[in-house]
C-alpha cells in the first residue's frame, strides 16, 4: 500500500523496541498518546514487527494507520484521528 498523504512528521513517537524486549507491551502508553492528539497530528510507533493487534484496538477507537514494513528491524506505525 502506498504511503498516505496524511502521513507527515510525527508530533509523538515511541521507540516501543526496548519496551517488547523487556516483555513490557505498548497498548496502553500509545493509546495515551493518540488521546492527546490534535485534527492532522501524527504519532509514530516503532517496533521489530507490524503490530496488529495494536493497529487493530487503534482503529477501533477512532484512528488510522499506516505501516512502513520496509526495514524489518524498525517497522514504522504512522496513527491520525480519522476523518
Amino acid at each position: 500500500m502506498a504511503k498516505p498523504d496524511w502521513v507527515k512528521e510525527p508530533v509523538q513517537t515511541l521507540d516501543a523496541r526496548p519496551m517488547l524486549a523487556g516483555g513490557e507491551h505498548p497498548l496502553s502508553k500509545v493509546m495515551a498518546g493518540l488521546a492527546t492528539l490534535g485534527a492532522g497530528e501524527v504519532y509514530l510507533l516503532v517496533t521489530p514487527f507490524p503490530p496488529a493487534p495494536l493497529v487493530d484496538v487503534a482503529k477501533g477507537q477512532g484512528f488510522v494507520a499506516w505501516t512502513d514494513p520496509s526495514d524489518p528491524g524498525a517497522v514504522k506505525t504512522y496513527f491520525t484521528k480519522a476523518g
